[in-house]
């Protein structure tokens, strides 16, 4: 505070508490001068006080005399009349009427105090006439009675001589009190009226300069600092972010100038980061490979990205201003119209297109892309297309897929010719069986050890080769890619039946096959039965010394159902756990292994095909946890 330094303690005040103080300062110098003014003004409502009380004892005693005046001439109308009690019943009828109307005078020269000494004699005797005046008028009623007119025109005349004495002189010391007191109360209304308006006068005077000073102090206070907020304000506007601002003090501004600072400092943080995304967004779109359209509400192209250039052989300037129906094939121009006006139409929807656009060599382009209307955007104001050059990917897919229509045809062929094959070689199988099952059946114990060794080998050769046959047709029914119509089936009778298929391998191994309430699944009967077959085959041909138990479970994962096939059987290495669906594949080490390694491949294309997964949780010796995946399906 420059220029005020006994008031520089206001900086370290808070801005509410400056204004407090300043109005308080002003109202104290205004009580001031109205305590002062008062006080004068009380001044002179005593002397008005004492002006009325002497007003109305002059009254009281005008009005007492007047009353006496008035009694005694009525008294000596009756005495002229020389009636005794004529003048009794007067006398005593005046007096009750005089001493009525005389109460509140009387009551008025009681009530206030005399002036001096000599007034309070004056008004005691009168004060004591007017008392004996009942004891006067006795003694005349007996002097009537008697017939003494003459003592009593005497008395009469005595009477009203020392009355109007009396009350002339307390009438004279009441003008005299009176004009004293009016010529006291003219003065000190005069002096009063000086002294208050010399009293305003200052404190109005100090009021407005304390005001002024306060009033200087606390602007100054405040204009200051808000100054070089303004300041401060205006620098950030033009773009200066390191820009800072200092205000002392420890008010509200001092903690707004804080608060600038730290949003300066944020500013200064977020234009930077903003910055460098325009800087990366702007490298991203100029190095995209993707075509960047902005078109306006008139298909006019107002901004192109550089990626034009090699997509369509025009470079960003050459196509500003022009319209984006010129690039437009011919035969494609009703489709995007049609694209643009959709997008006119639902603002918030994005819409996709093909469309071939002309190259600049007179080729065609085939590009995919997004129309997304921001028109309403006032940071963008147009039509955004994003389009991405997909003519060579169009003809490798054209390709491929060729190519896979004539592998489909070769599959075909080689569909027909395996379920050919298949069913050739069962004949030829099933009578090998037979006859190999016959030579060992007719010639036991009539050929030797080697021959019937051989016959057996014959027969285990003959059986496995069918039940690979087998295999092989079910593998290529599931691989097949002509579909079905599928309903729920229930799981527990895909199970049972199963089951009764395996009776005698359940019954051979004295198996244990546990599951509880299963739910049904949008799966082909067929081969839900054989999918559980399989699973519980393979557990009962890896089984363990023990005897085995197999544990079919379920529980719900994301809107499958997760099937469990457990056994306790001999398990497998965690290296083999990706192989054992492969068609085929033997495990190597695993002595005992039965199979034709094609029952896990059934089973993973049954499960495949219906859109789950398989897989197997094992460990050597603590058996085999086959999981898979079917779609949840509604009644």
């Amino acid at each position: 505070m420059r220029g005020f330094p006994g008031l520089a303690l206001l900086d370290n005040l808070r801005i509410e508490l400056r204004l407090r103080l300043a109005f308080a300062c002003v109202l104290l110098l205004m009580f001031a001068g109205t305590a002062i003014s008062f006080w004068h003004f009380q001044r002179v409502r005593t002397q008005v006080t004492k002006i009325s009380a002497a007003e109305r004892r002059f009254t009281a005693v005008l009005r007492l005399n007047n009353d006496l005046l008035t009694f005694m001439s009525r008294m000596h109308r009756a005495a002229d009349e020389r009636r005794p009690a004529h003048f009794e019943a007067e006398a005593r009828r005046l007096l009750r009427a005089f001493q009525f109307g005389t109460a509140p005078a009387t009551s008025t020269l009681r009530e206030i105090k005399p002036a001096s000494g000599r007034e309070e004699l004056i008004v005691d005797s009168l004060s004591e006439m007017v008392v004996s005046l009942p004891q006067r008028i006795s003694v005349l009623i007996e002097l009537a009675r008697a017939g003494d007119w003459v003592a009593l025109d005497g008395r009469l005349a005595n009477q009203v001589d020392h009355t109007d004495d009396v009350a002339e002189t307390l009438m004279r010391e009441a003008d005299v009190d009176l004009l004293d007191a009016q010529n006291q109360l003219f003065e000190d209304i005069a002096h009063s009226e000086q002294q208050a308006f010399q009293v305003l006068v200052a404190a109005g005077i100090l009021s407005l300069l304390a005001a002024a000073v306060l009033g200087l102090a606390v602007t100054r206070s405040i204009t200051g600092p808000l100054a070089t907020l303004s300041a401060g304000t205006r620098a950030l506007a033009a773009g200066q972010f390191q820009s800072r601002i200092t205000v002392k003090g420890g008010d509200e501004l001092s903690e707004l100038a804080a608060a600038f600072n730290r949003a300066a400092s944020e500013l200064a943080n977020l234009y930077g980061q903003l910055r460098q995304n325009e800087a990366r967004f702007r490298s991203l779109i100029e190095n995209a490979s993707d075509l960047i359209f902005l078109v306006s509400a008139t298909n006019e192209l107002l901004y192109v990205s550089p990626s034009s250039d090699h997509v369509l052989g025009y470079p960003p300037e050459l196509l500003a201003g022009r319209s984006i129906r010129e690039l437009i094939d011919p035969r494609d121009v009703s489709t995007a119209d049609q694209t643009f006006s959709d997008s006119h139409a639902a603002p918030s929807t994005l819409r996709r297109f093909e469309l071939h656009f002309r190259h600049r060599d007179g080729s065609l382009r085939l590009l995919d892309g997004i129309v997304t209307n921001l028109l309403g955007d006032p940071a963008v104001s147009g039509i955004l297309v994003n389009a991405r050059d997909v003519s060579e990917r169009r003809q490798a897919e054209q390709a491929l897929e060729r190519s896979n229509e004539a592998l489909r045809g070769a599959n075909d062929d080689l569909s027909v010719f395996a379920y050919s094959a298949s069913h050739d070689l069962q004949e030829p199988l099933r009578n090998l069986s037979l006859y190999s099952q016959m030579l060992q059946r007719n010639y036991r114990g009539r050929l030797d050890a080697q021959a019937e060794e051989f016959i057996e080998y014959i027969v285990d050769g003959a059986a496995r080769m069918s039940d690979l046959v087998k295999d092989l047709l079910a593998y290529m029914d599931v691989s097949s890619t002509r579909t079905r119509a599928v309903l729920p089936a229930p799981v527990e009778a895909a199970i049972g039946n199963a089951l009764s298929n395996l009776r005698a391998a359940i019954h051979s191994n004295d198996a244990a096959v546990l599951y509880d309430d299963l739910p049904k699944v949008a799966v082909e009967p067929v081969h839900l039965q054989q999918l559980f077959q399989n699973l519980i085959s393979n557990a009962i041909k890896y089984r363990s010394a023990e005897v085995p138990r197999i544990r079919i479970s379920v529980e719900e994962v994301n809107g499958f159902w997760c099937f469990s096939v457990k056994d306790n059987g001999i398990g497998i290495s965690p290296q083999y756990s990706n192989l054992v669906f492969r068609l085929f594949k033997r495990l190597h080490g695993q002595a005992e292994y039965p199979g034709t390694g094609v029952g896990l491949a059934i089973c993973q294309k049954i499960v495949e095909r219906h859109g789950g997964r398989i897989w197997v949780e094992s460990q050597p010796g603590q058996g085999s946890d086959f999981r898979f995946t079917l779609p949840r399906c509604n009644e």
